[in-house]
C-alpha cells in the first residue's frame, strides 16, 4: 500500500474524523511536485496514493489517522492538488487508539505508545 504522510491542523483533523470534511487540498510547489505529481507521460497526473496518513502538528504523542484516498486531481490554473477522502482505517488520539469493527461501532483502548494500531481487515 503506497500511503502519503501529511501534517495537518488539529480542527481540520476533528472535520476528518467527523466526516464534515472529505477533500484535502494541497498546493503544489516547486519543492512538493515530486510528491505529487507524476510526469512521466505527456500531461501530468497526480501520483496513485492508496492512502493518507495525517498527523497533527510535529509532538511525538499526537493525534493520527491513515485515511483511503478514493480519487485525486489537479487544478492547473491554481497549482493545488484535491484528494477525495474515504474511509478512515484507524486513528491514535494521542495515547489512545479507536477501533472501529465491522458494524462501525467506535471504542477508544489505551495503548503504550509505538504499538501496533488497528487495522481493518480489508482496506477497500
Amino acid at each position: 500500500m503506497k500511503i502519503l504522510t501529511l501534517i495537518i491542523k488539529q480542527i481540520y483533523f476533528d472535520q476528518i474524523l467527523n466526516g464534515t470534511k472529505t477533500q484535502e487540498f494541497r498546493e503544489i510547489k516547486p519543492t512538493t511536485e515530486k510528491k505529487y505529481v507524476d510526469r512521466t507521460g505527456i500531461k501530468p497526473k497526480p501520483i496513485h496514493y492508496d492512502a493518507i496518513r495525517l498527523y497533527v502538528g510535529y509532538n511525538s504523542n499526537r493525534d493520527t489517522a491513515l485515511v483511503k484516498v478514493q480519487d485525486a486531481s489537479i487544478n492547473y490554473s491554481v497549482s493545488e492538488i484535491t484528494y477525495k477522502l474515504g474511509k478512515i482505517l484507524e486513528t491514535t488520539l494521542g495515547e489512545k487508539v479507536s477501533v472501529i469493527n465491522d458494524n462501525g461501532i467506535s471504542k477508544l483502548k489505551s495503548v503504550p505508545r509505538g504499538k501496533l494500531l488497528y487495522r481493518t481487515k480489508k482496506l477497500y
